[in-house]
C-alpha cells in the first residue's frame, strides 16, 4: 500500500526502511534452497547475485547464470573461473536472453546494469524460453532482473512453474505496472504461491516480488 501511495504522489508517504541489500533475492527468513535443486539466474550480470547466494550457502544442486550482454558475460565467466573447484563444477553459464518465445532480439549492450532489450538496440542476442532451457531439470529457484522483460520471460516459464513450483525472486520495479502485473501473472500460473514484496533501496528501486510455494 505504501508503494502505491508513493507512486501516486497524492501524499508524502512514510515508506518502510529498505531491507538489507546483502539479502536481495535470497532473504534468510523466507526460504531455503534445497541441496539438490537448481538455481537459475536470469540477468546474471557479472556474478553479483551468485556472490550473494554464496555468502548465504554453498549447498545447492547447481547454478545456471544467463546473461545476454557480451561484455558483461565475459566478466561473469571470469568470475566463475575464480571460484573454488567444488563450487565451480556446479556453476554453468549461457550467453542468452530469456523471453516468451525463442528467437533473436534487438539488445542495447552497454556492459552495464542499464543493458536491456530495446527495439533500437545496438546488437542482436539469442533469446530462449526457460521452459526449453530447463526441460527435465529439477528447478528450485528462479531469479529475474532483466530490465523490464520479466513479464515476458515468465510467460516462457509456465511449464516449469507448474511442474516444479520453484521459488521465484522477480524484480518488480522497472515498469510501474510490474507492481501488480507480475504478481497477478504468477498467481494465474500457480495459485498456490505465497507472495512477498521487499525493497532493497530508496523509493521503488530494487523492489523484488518473491513467490514461495505455500507448502515450503
Amino acid at each position: 500500500m505504501s508503494q502505491i501511495a508513493w507512486r501516486l504522489g497524492a501524499t508524502t508517504p512514510s515508506l518502510p526502511a529498505p531491507h538489507l541489500l546483502s539479502e536481495c533475492y535470497f532473504p534468510y527468513d523466507l526460504f531455503t534452497v534445497g541441496e539438490d535443486k537448481l538455481v537459475v539466474d536470469c540477468g546474471a550480470f557479472d556474478g553479483d547475485s551468485l556472490r550473494l547466494l554464496l555468502a548465504r550457502q554453498s549447498t545447492f544442486g547447481g547454478f545456471l547464470g544467463l546473461e545476454p550482454d557480451p561484455e558483461t558475460y565475459k566478466r561473469l565467466t571470469q568470475f566463475v573461473g575464480t571460484l573454488p573447484t567444488g563450487i565451480k563444477k556446479k556453476v554453468s553459464t549461457r550467453q542468452c536472453a530469456v523471453a516468451s518465445a525463442a528467437g533473436t532480439l534487438r539488445f542495447d549492450a552497454s556492459g552495464s546494469v542499464a543493458s536491456g532489450i530495446s527495439a533500437n538496440g545496438n546488437t542482436t542476442v539469442q533469446a530462449l524460453t526457460l521452459d526449453d532451457l530447463l526441460e527435465g531439470q529439477k528447478t528450485g529457484l528462479i531469479k529475474m532482473d532483466v530490465e523490464g522483460a520479466e513479464y515476458d520471460a515468465l510467460l516462457g516459464a509456465r511449464k516449469t512453474l507448474v511442474r516444479d513450483t520453484p521459488i521465484l525472486a522477480i524484480s518488480a520495479y522497472h515498469k510501474a505496472s510490474d507492481l501488480w502485473n507480475i504478481p497477478r501473472l504468477i498467481k494465474s500460473i500457480v495459485p498456490d504461491y505465497d507472495l512477498y514484496l521487499r525493497r532493497y533501496a530508496e523509493d521503488c528501486w530494487e523492489l523484488v516480488c518473491y513467490a514461495v510455494p505455500s507448502r515450503h
